[in-house]
């Protein structure tokens, strides 16, 4: 894990922040999505983070942003979850055209709160819900192929205190494996609490950022 400071200047203060590899070089990238009379408009930057190289609008804004790999080709795409009340609906763009979604399947019951990472490390990625297990979350993952996602949890455990953190995946460790994460503030701080796999085992605890920033995790630098 490396850090340093990065700094973008990019989309409104109402905007939602979102992070990607847009364009397969490697690096993960700014956009942000933003609602337009009740759908939403996804800004990719591909550069420094002043002018957005790509936009296109995708699904209502009532429903929840999932971004990633999801057929393999290294690059990422944007993609929505929808919770109709039942199983939730996941829809992906995998062309970035805005108009219908190429995927299309169910993972996790209504009120579960999304996640995206690639599990397995196979550079394909996978869903996962997260729900409030008595004060904590509990993870709930998806190892399934592109061809046959969605059913039940391959994978199943528990990291974070659902009163006070924010939750996050990246490759901490450069396995080419996503892990779990979660940002907590603690005295006007921000820490980052993370695992090295997929266990409640705290691998590192570090501070970074004040407590009233928004955490992104991602590789910004292709390390």
């Amino acid at each position: 894990m490396t850090s340093g400071t990065f700094v973008y200047e990019s989309g409104l203060k109402t905007d939602e922040v979102h992070v990607g590899d847009w364009d397969g070089d490697g690096n993960d990238e700014i956009a942000v999505a933003r609602d337009q009379g009740g759908v939403r408009k996804f800004f990719l930057d591909c550069g420094d983070g002043r002018q957005a190289e790509r936009s296109f609008v995708f699904r209502p804004s009532t429903e929840t942003v999932a971004i990633g790999d999801w057929d393999g080709s290294g690059r990422d795409f944007v993609g929505t979850v929808a919770d109709e009340g039942g199983p939730l609906r996941w829809r992906l763009d995998t062309n970035d055209d805005g108009a219908l979604a190429e995927i299309i399947f169910r993972f996790g019951s209504s009120g579960e709160t999304p996640i995206v990472g690639d599990w397995n490390g196979d550079g394909i990625a996978d869903a996962g819900v997260i729900r409030d297990n008595g004060g904590v979350y509990q993870r709930l993952l998806d190892f399934n192929t592109p061809t046959t996602r969605g059913g039940a949890a391959e994978a199943s455990f528990s990291f974070g205190v659902a009163a006070t953190d924010t939750l996050f995946v990246c490759d901490w460790d450069g396995d080419g494996a996503d892990e779990p994460g979660v940002a907590r503030k603690v005295a006007e701080q921000m820490r980052f609490i993370i695992t090295e796999d997929l266990s409640n085992v705290v691998w590192k605890n570090v501070q970074f950022g004040k407590a009233s920033y928004t955490p992104l995790a991602a590789d910004f630098d292709g390390k």
